[in-house]
């Protein structure tokens, strides 16, 4: 299969000569300025889905889910015989739904991610939280700071990744700090 072409959304005329361009390309139909960025995969052939085989003889094996089609692998956690349709490959090991499901929730599939702890949340609620009544700050505030530092290099959301709230709480814990370190100074000196 060969890739679709990309099109002009105005003026839906083939775009294959600006792909990946550094700045925006009038568009050779409508001359509307256009940025067509595209991944390698694009270009790659695609690969048809699995299907599974219905059963030739009656002596072959079924598949546990779908007994009218043909098994080829038994599953490496509970034994049961799989389809194309049903063995999902997960490192060299070939599984049934149900054991990957139940690897899931049990936590037993090492390269399966179930949790993931949101540091920069979690660091974000101690610099705003305890602002509301501004003496928890003293405790929150160095503890904010420390999650900023210790969890800096660590994955943050799924959904919006970056650092923004790692930097907003290590300012706002900072400040706090500051402030803090400034009023027992003022009172001391007083």
């Amino acid at each position: 299969m060969s890739a679709q072409p990309v099109t002009c959304a105005k003026c839906r005329t083939p775009l294959g000569d600006l792909f990946n361009a550094p700045e925006l390309q009038p568009c050779p139909g409508c001359a509307v300025p256009t940025l067509v960025e595209v991944f390698p995969a694009l270009f790659r052939d695609r690969a048809v889905g699995a299907t599974a085989e219905a059963i030739l003889t009656a002596g072959e094996a079924g598949c546990f889910f779908h007994p009218q089609k043909k098994a080829l692998v038994p599953c490496e956690g509970c034994g049961r015989f799989l389809c194309a349709l049903c063995d999902v490959e997960l490192n060299g090991q070939h599984l049934c739904p149900s054991c990957l499901d139940l690897g899931r929730k049990q936590g037993r599939l090492k390269n399966l991610e179930n949790h993931r702890d949101l540091h920069d949340r979690t660091a974000l609620l101690l610099a705003t939280v305890p602002l509301l009544l501004i003496w928890p700050s003293v405790i929150c505030a160095p503890l904010a700071l420390f999650r900023v530092f210790r969890h800096w290099k660590e994955p943050g959301d799924y959904v919006r990744p970056g650092k923004g709230r790692f930097i907003i709480a290590g300012i706002l814990a900072g400040l706090q700090v500051l402030g803090w370190i400034g009023l027992f100074l003022f009172v001391a000196i007083r």
